[in-house]
């Protein structure tokens, strides 16, 4: 299916397995370039070399920085924690379900 939006640019979170990688290869078979993430750096490198190699298209990691630094007006160094953040943000989420939605939603009205 042609959607028509070869050679535009995504954002996708959390797409380097399951169900975001789904869309990462929906969207890659489009021909769209990707800024993808994931729990750790390993998948997000394996997912990145494999839609690379299997569709052909750019996918950027560090698109991250540039994005915060140009959108958010984030310096260098804060864009680059950031990006690290991204990567290991799961890592600081509690295991439990209801925990984990307190943790999320705190601070929200």
């Amino acid at each position: 299916m042609d959607l028509g939006i070869s050679g535009r640019n995504a954002i996708l979170l959390a797409s380097s397995r399951g169900l975001g990688r789904a869309c990462a290869e929906s969207l890659a078979r489009e021909g769209v370039n990707l800024v993808i993430n994931g729990r750790t750096a390993a998948d997000v490198d394996r997912a990145a070399i494999e839609l690379r190699e299997t569709y052909g298209i750019t996918v950027y990691q560090e698109q991250v920085m540039l994005l915060a630094q140009k959108i958010g007006g984030f310096s260098k160094g804060d864009a680059d924690v950031l990006r690290a953040a991204l990567l290991q943000f799961a890592a600081v989420l509690p295991a439990d379900a209801a925990a984990r939605k307190a943790y999320m939603t705190s601070g929200l009205l």
